[in-house]
């Protein structure tokens, strides 16, 4: 179980303490929802499932070249929800499949994790949001379980749309407890760079349960992004 603890200042965030060998001395950030802060594992994992059920579907459809007389007709009707559909569907679907529900990541870059917190409920959830919308417009066939699983996103890209944006702030992270995005250790020379913000790197956390969690709200986010350690 996570512990989170909202804090007013930014004061209240402690400073740097122990071996810079060993521990990180920059500040590292979580973009999120509120809504994700409380959900628990099994809600979460309902819309993973959902997302992941879903987007290859949409993937396959881009693809077929059967389908270009619709996609062709809705990308002239509507060219941001078509360049939305394909081009993320095709792009940044293999993105994001580095990224795994459960795994808890961090970023050195204050900014970086803002944009992250925007994405209601989180990166898949968000292009699962918007390469559904296309697929309903042009009344595409769906299977059943394509249908549950996009009713799903909907309703739950609703919830987290309406939550508050949260940056989650971990203090004297140990360099062990890093992994790279797609899980494997983390070099020393990028560990060496974390505090340069202006080389924004994100991470796994292998043990976010050993860490208090700083809550920031947004009010707090621009001077989030002036923090030097």
């Amino acid at each position: 179980m996570l512990y989170c603890q909202p804090i007013e200042n930014l004061n209240e965030i402690p400073p740097f303490a122990g071996d810079p060998q060993s521990v990180c001395r920059a500040l590292l950030y979580h973009g999120t929802r509120k809504a994700s802060v409380t959900a628990n594992a099994e809600k979460r994992k309902h819309l993973a499932d959902a997302c992941e059920r879903f987007l290859p579907f949409a993937q396959r459809f881009a693809k077929d070249p059967f389908n270009q007389t619709k996609i062709d007709t809705y990308r002239r009707e509507t060219h941001d929800r078509y360049d939305l559909f394909c081009k993320s569907t095709l792009r940044l679907y293999r993105t994001a499949k580095n990224f795994e529900y459960g795994a808890f990541y961090l970023t050195n870059n204050a900014e970086r994790a803002i944009r992250y917190a925007q994405n209601a409920g989180g990166e898949l959830c968000e292009l699962a949001y918007q390469n559904a919308l296309p697929l309903l417009d042009m009344g595409i066939p769906l299977p059943s379980e394509i249908k549950e699983a996009i009713a799903v996103i909907k309703a739950e890209h609703y919830l987290y749309a309406a939550s508050e944006p949260l940056l989650l702030v971990v203090a004297n992270c140990a360099f062990c407890d890093l992994r790279t995005e797609t899980n494997a250790p983390v070099e020393k020379e990028s560990a060496d760079r974390l505090s340069e913000m202006d080389i924004p790197q994100s991470f796994r956390l292998s043990s976010p349960e050993n860490y208090p969690l700083y809550v920031v709200r947004a009010p707090l986010f621009e001077e989030c992004k002036k923090l030097r350690r």
